[in-house]
């Protein structure tokens, strides 16, 4: 009777497949694949449409958008921008409500605080929409003299009147890697706090380039 040989305990063996552990799956949101979400810097014109028109023609603005936080896919910034209005026509600012108590002056500087939410869809691996709402505080500074302050080393800072309200915009940009275009409608109540009359204007639309940091 033929019998088959025990293996040695020492014998060749190939070695035993390893099992790799199953990755785990994270959900990525658009903010996580976006590699330069700090800051966007704007160069752009604002101009304004409707009575608005008649106060000035066009504004040169610089923007900074900051990223605060972002939930999901929903991204936050903080907002300032600082605006040079040209071509400005002279209206009556109210220094109260009564309607004798007015000087003729012009637009100067346009100054800028917003909130901005905004999301994104990805085209192509290098090209990203963004589409946003924002609110804010706008302040459109005017030629009349309101006051002086000294600081601490005796340097005189003036100070002008100035037109106050709320800002509500929304818009889109289109970004190839760092640099893009957006077009953006702000809606801008000048009159809601009585210093100027009722028919000022409160519409511009606000185009240019930007790029991401």
């Amino acid at each position: 009777i033929m019998t088959i040989p025990q293996r040695p305990a020492n014998a060749f063996r190939l070695p035993e497949p390893v099992t790799q552990p199953e990755e785990e799956y994270v959900h990525k949101t658009e903010s996580y694949f976006e590699p330069w979400n700090f800051m966007d810097f704007q160069v752009g014109a604002r101009i304004p449409v409707g009575n608005l028109s008649n106060r000035y023609s066009s504004a040169t603005i610089l923007a900074f958008y900051f990223k605060i936080f972002s939930v999901q896919s929903t991204m936050f910034d903080i907002v300032f921008q600082v605006g040079m209005p040209s071509g400005t026509k002279e209206f009556n600012y109210y220094y109260t409500k009564n309607s004798y108590d007015y000087n003729s002056t012009k637009a100067d500087v346009l100054l800028n605080f917003s909130l901005r939410a905004r999301r994104e869809k990805r085209l192509q691996s290098n090209l990203r929409l963004q589409y946003y709402v924002g609110m804010g505080y706008e302040s459109l500074s005017t030629d009349l003299h309101k006051g002086s302050t000294v600081n601490e080393y005796g340097e005189e800072s003036d100070y002008n009147y100035a037109v106050r309200t709320m800002d509500f915009f929304g818009g889109i940009n289109l970004k190839h890697k760092y640099v893009g275009l957006f077009f953006e409608y702000h809606y801008t109540p000048y009159s809601m706090f009585n210093k100027v009359a009722s028919g000022f204007g409160n519409s511009s639309f606000h185009a240019g380039i930007l790029l991401t940091l």
